[in-house]
């Protein structure tokens, strides 16, 4: 089947990644500006009328194992990726164009981004595929629509030098499409219960979601006074699996809740319309799903879904499950294939209030469908006590975590980028398995639906 690729309207803090078509949406720092990026950065020689101090960084983009011959049938030789969009974002500062430069490797897989503050950067890559590059590949390989990956890089003067190792992702089946996190303050007081997350059936057969799984992974992806990022090293770094202490089967006996291609289904904190409270918050009262919780209203006509572990999701809350920790402990959100918590190994983990808490259970790697992980934006991030590990997830999982997400915004929404569309108006969405190239900002709801 043709898939036609789309450049999608993002909001002011969103970078469209896409193939050369859209590459006229991306706004590119001049590099004459001085004292853009976040100020002048460490090194930078701020006060004093002094010279701000730059470098330049050269990427190099690499492919490894069988993805070398993938990238080798489009054209990028010697196991390196050229045409791949290459983003350089100030750690820690505002996602807005002043804190970024975008770039194209060239057909040695290398990019020079210049006149740079010496500082921390978040490097991502993302390289999509046109429907004749994918015909290209072998017939196993025609679901891999992008190659993905990212780190951190501390820029030097007068040069520095990253290598990026790209992966190639594929279109997956079901994936998670949308994400809203906010508690706006509404008189005063904090209103967390419009949170929801959205599934989306990215595949051309029936999916059937009875007693599929999802879950939220460990609170470790932050240092702690409790516990450090060495102490937690053992279970967010565990290449076997993801440590969770929280996981809800979707209901049913096994063909109850089917989930056509290109159909969307939403899980919500509180299935009711929430626009009745202020009218910049959405109507979730028709949702296929619902978290329930000890000091909740049900609506009899959205299904539940089903605790399968001990231990309500905060019981101060009483409200089932809400994206309200993920951000603050980077913790991975994931859908998985079913299973038995009998076959899991699991453990009480030995720190601070997790050593005499509920236990973790550990979701086996191969049985993950999908992996979300976001940071706190950078200006919530920078009010927490303590700030995040360097790595708060093993890049099998997700290979740059995004920072995105942010409580006290009313509408906006973190939304799976469109890929492209199908001839018969498909959405296929774009999935390199990297959060931070996968998603964007969105200033609008699109509840059960992909705009």
């Amino acid at each position: 089947m043709a898939l036609t690729l789309a450049c999608r309207t993002t909001f002011a803090v969103a970078l469209i990644l896409g193939m050369p078509a859209c590459v006229s949406d991306i706004e590119l720092l001049d590099p004459d500006l001085e004292g853009e990026a976040g100020g002048p950065g460490p090194g930078g020689g701020g006060g004093g009328g002094g010279t701000i101090q730059r470098a330049s960084l050269t990427v190099e983009v690499l492919v490894t194992g069988a993805d070398v011959d993938r990238a080798a049938r489009l054209g990028s030789a010697g196991g390196r990726l050229a045409n791949a969009i290459v983003t350089v974002q100030l750690d820690g500062a505002p996602a807005t164009a002043a804190n970024r430069r975008v770039d194209t490797t060239d057909a040695t897989g290398r990019v020079t981004v210049s006149q740079l503050l010496q500082a921390s950067y978040r490097v991502s890559v993302a390289r999509l595929l046109t429907p004749a590059e994918t015909a290209l590949l072998d017939e196993a390989d025609r679901d891999v629509n992008a190659f993905g990956g990212g780190t951190i890089v501390t820029v030097r003067a007068p040069t520095s030098d990253a290598q990026i190792v790209a992966a190639s992702g594929r279109r997956g089946s079901l994936v998670i499409s949308e994400i809203y996190d906010g508690a706006p303050v509404m008189d005063g007081v904090l209103y967390p219960y419009a949170r929801y997350l959205e599934l989306y059936n990215n595949s051309d057969t029936l999916i059937y979601l009875d007693g599929l799984v999802f879950g939220e992974g460990a609170w470790l992806g932050r240092e702690r006074p409790a516990y450090t990022c060495e102490e937690s090293a053992p279970w967010r770094l565990d290449p076997l699996g993801i440590w969770a202490q929280y996981l809800w089967a979707f209901p049913g006996t096994g063909q109850q809740y089917p989930l056509a291609p290109g159909a969307a289904a939403v899980m919500a904190t509180d299935a009711v319309n929430h626009s009745t409270v202020n009218e910049g918050l959405p109507d979730l009262s028709s949702v296929r799903f619902e978290f329930i919780g000890s000091a909740d209203v049900d609506n009899p006509s959205v299904a539940n879904m089903v605790m399968l572990t001990r231990k309500e999701w905060v019981p101060a809350f009483g409200r089932g499950w809400t994206p309200a920790v993920a951000p603050n402990a980077a913790a991975p959100l994931f859908l998985a294939d079913r299973l038995s918590l009998a076959d899991l190994p699991s453990e009480r983990l030995p720190l601070g209030t997790f050593a005499t808490d509920e236990p973790h259970f550990r979701v086996p790697r191969e049985r993950l469908l999908d992996v979300f992980v976001s940071e706190y934006t950078p200006e919530v991030a920078a009010t927490l006590p303590t700030g995040y590990c360097d790595i708060v997830v093993l890049d099998i999982y997700d290979r740059q975590p995004g920072q995105m997400l942010q409580e006290r915004r009313l509408s906006v929404t973190a939304e799976r980028r469109l890929l492209g569309r199908l001839p018969d108006g498909r959405a296929i969405l774009q999935r390199t398995g990297a959060t931070a190239n996968d998603f964007a900002l969105f200033p609008h709801f699109s509840t059960g639906f992909i705009p």
